[in-house]
C-alpha cells in the first residue's frame, strides 16, 4: 500500500489557502473492485475507505496497463504506460526490463509541487532499486522494512536514516 498526500502549501501568515483541495491518492496491491464497500462489494469491511470515498472522488472506471505493482506504480506517477517508463516487471534485477525509472523521468510531485503544492508519500515504493521517493519531491518516508539492505525496496529510505 501506498499513500501519495498533497497539501496546500501555507500563505505565510499560517493558514493554508482553502480555495484549493488536498489530494490523497491511496495505491493498494492487489484488490478488485468486488472487495472494497466504496464500489458495494461485501467480502471486506472496510469503513475508513468506505468513509474516505464518500468525502471525496472515486475511480469507477479506472484501468491498469499492466497487472503488476512495479510497472503499474511507476505508469500511475509517472503518467506514462510501462513500454515508455521501461519497468515491465516486479522491480527486480530481471533481465529483460529496467529496475529504474530514467533518470530523467518526472512524476506527478514535479508539477503539484510547481502548482503549490507539498507532497508526502508514505508506505511500499517499489519503483526502482535507487531512487527513493524523496528525490522526486517527496517528503515522508516508508514503512519499516521496505529500506532494509539487500531489499527490493532499496532507495526507500531517505540517506542518513538510522535502521535498527
Amino acid at each position: 500500500m501506498g499513500l501519495l498526500s498533497m497539501r496546500n502549501v501555507d500563505r505565510g501568515d499560517g493558514g493554508q489557502d482553502r480555495s484549493r483541495k488536498n489530494v490523497l491518492l491511496i495505491i493498494v496491491d492487489q484488490v478488485i473492485r468486488d472487495v472494497l464497500g466504496t464500489y458495494v462489494g461485501d467480502i471486506c469491511q472496510t469503513p475508513v475507505l468506505d468513509n474516505l470515498s464518500r468525502q471525496g472522488i472515486t475511480f469507477d472506471n479506472a484501468y491498469t496497463s499492466i497487472s503488476l505493482c512495479s510497472p503499474a506504480r511507476a505508469s500511475m506517477l509517472t503518467g506514462k504506460l510501462p513500454h515508455n517508463h521501461g519497468i515491465l516487471y516486479n522491480v527486480t534485477r530481471h533481465p529483460y526490463g529496467r529496475a529504474e525509472l530514467e533518470e530523467e523521468a518526472s512524476m506527478i510531485s514535479a508539477f503539484l509541487l510547481q502548482a503549490g503544492y507539498r507532497c508526502g508519500y508514505i508506505g511500499k515504493w517499489h519503483i526502482g532499486m535507487g531512487k527513493g521517493p524523496w528525490e522526486y519531491g517527496f517528503e515522508g518516508t516508508t514503512f519499516a522494512g521496505y529500506g532494509l539492505p539487500d531489499s527490493i525496496f532499496l532507495g526507500a529510505t531517505p540517506p542518513g536514516t538510522a535502521v535498527s
